[in-house]
């Protein structure tokens, strides 16, 4: 299984509990996020909602084109939330190779 940088960087931040799973919870304690990363299977409606939550909020919203759930062993998850900022900034560092940002996501907050 080939693995890139970010999945690594997502794996560990499972391991240390820096992760928030799901909208809703993202939405619960948006004061913690500082990245929020959605997969290419989020509906339309919840992107809208998630792009909204990311520009209100000034938070990074990076898109995946593979599935989120094969990455990170879960079932029905589409979006998560980073709160680790060292975390972040690894995950930032090696955007490409299927992770991109969303446009105008160039800063997010610190």
């Amino acid at each position: 299984m080939v693995t890139n940088k970010i999945e690594t960087y997502l794996r560990f931040a499972i391991k240390g509990g820096k992760i928030v799973f799901g909208l809703d919870n993202i939405k619960i304690k948006i004061r913690h996020i500082k990245l929020i990363i959605s997969d290419n299977s989020l509906s339309e409606k919840s992107l809208r909602e998630t792009k909204f939550i990311s520009e209100k909020n000034k938070i990074p919203l990076m898109l995946s084109e593979a599935d989120l759930n094969q990455i990170l062993n879960t079932t029905n998850c589409k979006v998560i939330g980073i709160t680790d900022i060292n975390m972040v900034t690894a995950i930032m560092d090696n955007v490409g190779s299927g992770y991109y940002l969303a446009e105008g996501e160039a800063n997010g907050r610190n």
